[in-house]
């Protein structure tokens, strides 16, 4: 099994629009940090806990092509927004 994290920011991200904050304001890539969210690959499996507004850059970003399920942990926006973005998973271009 190998989980990777697409996303370890607040529910607004990090940085957060208008935040003057020394974490805000940083250049270190660690300080930019998308919506929270996994993916967990197990036996050619891929499967994705939540899909926040984040969803489809980290699908990009991480090269992710094919999914075999989605886990919604609650439903909140920064948990659910990015469910639209599924859509291309269902189509195989």
């Amino acid at each position: 099994m190998q989980i990777t994290f697409l996303g370890t920011g607040t529910s607004q991200g990090v940085p957060v629009i208008g935040c003057t904050h020394e974490v805000c304001l940083s250049k270190d890539s660690r300080d930019q940090r998308m919506r929270t969210a996994a993916a967990i690959s197990l036996e050619n499996h891929q499967y994705i806990i939540d899909c926040g507004p984040d969803f489809r850059q980290q699908m990009i970003q991480n090269d992710i092509r094919d999914i075999d399920g989605i886990l919604l942990t609650h439903h909140h926006a920064d948990h659910t927004a990015g469910i639209d973005d599924v859509r291309p998973f269902s189509l195989k271009y």
